[in-house]
């Protein structure tokens, strides 16, 4: 990690831009469309393509990984860094979230995207998470035995179609409302979380010579970040050009300086 450039959090990003050049690629060229009709209901087709996800993650996880446990990053070019085995489970929900929005789960279904009960998904989810703990116990105890190795290959996608599917419904039930705050947060967020990672780097070192307590310290950061962030976010939506070409400047000024080039 310190001897190569590697993009910490944030490597979903890139990966994310991948998968749009592909999808956008393919709707040019008339393999993605939207064709009107009978569709899988929602829960079936989450279902169905979240369990599937288990085949092409247990392949990867069994078949290319010495350790199952090991995280097995992928890097190309270090602009496209994901984790190879769990590459499947996103390009799967991202298909997902294609279909769902090209059939209008969520504005048919303004309760529960048609996904069911939520205390069913909950349940679904809670018990999924307490499967995958004791799986992972005795992986890291038990010199990883085929019996937990194939669980882990099982449950781990099962846990994250349960996760998505609460989450849903979750947002359906609390979140669904418009708001002032909410708008914000909508219109803010993507920028935000693009901003933000400056300020938990720069604000710790500036906080080093006070002598207060670690809690107070991590809470000032929280909220300075927060506050900065939003900050800026309304600059980058207000001035989008001219952030972009001053990123492009900072990086270049940084790779100068460090000798990068």
């Amino acid at each position: 990690m310190t001897e190569h450039f590697y993009q910490r959090y944030v490597w979903f990003l890139s990966l994310l831009l991948l998968f749009f050049l592909v999808f956008a690629a393919l709707y040019k060229l008339g393999a993605v469309k939207n064709r009107p009709g009978k569709t899988a209901p929602p829960w079936l087709a989450l279902t169905v393509g979240g369990a599937g996800a288990i085949v092409p993650f247990a392949a990867v996880k069994l078949f290319a990984y010495q350790d199952i446990l090991s995280s097995g990053w992928f890097s190309l070019g270090n602009v496209f860094q994901f984790q190879l085995g769990k590459a499947f489970i996103y390009a799967i929900y991202f298909a997902l979230g294609v279909y769902g929005y090209a059939n209008n789960w969520f504005e048919k279904n303004a309760k529960n995207a048609g996904l069911g009960k939520t205390r069913a998904w909950a349940l679904a989810l809670f018990s999924a998470f307490g499967i995958n703990m004791l799986i992972f116990k005795n992986l890291s105890e038990n010199s990883e035995p085929l019996i937990f190795k194939t669980a882990h290959v099982i449950f781990y996608p099962l846990w994250i179609l349960t996760f998505i599917g609460a989450l849903i419904l979750f947002s359906f039930k609390y979140l669904n409302k418009s708001s002032k705050l909410s708008k914000s947060a909508a219109e803010n967020s993507y920028n935000m979380y693009l901003a933000h990672y400056i300020f938990p780097f720069l604000l710790p070192l500036a906080l080093r010579g006070f002598a207060l307590p670690t809690l107070v310290k991590f809470g000032a950061v929280a909220v300075v970040t927060i506050a900065a962030s939003c900050a800026a976010s309304r600059i980058i939506r207000r001035f989008p050009k001219l952030t972009c070409a001053a990123v492009f400047a900072a990086g270049a000024a940084l790779a100068v300086a460090t000798g990068a080039v």
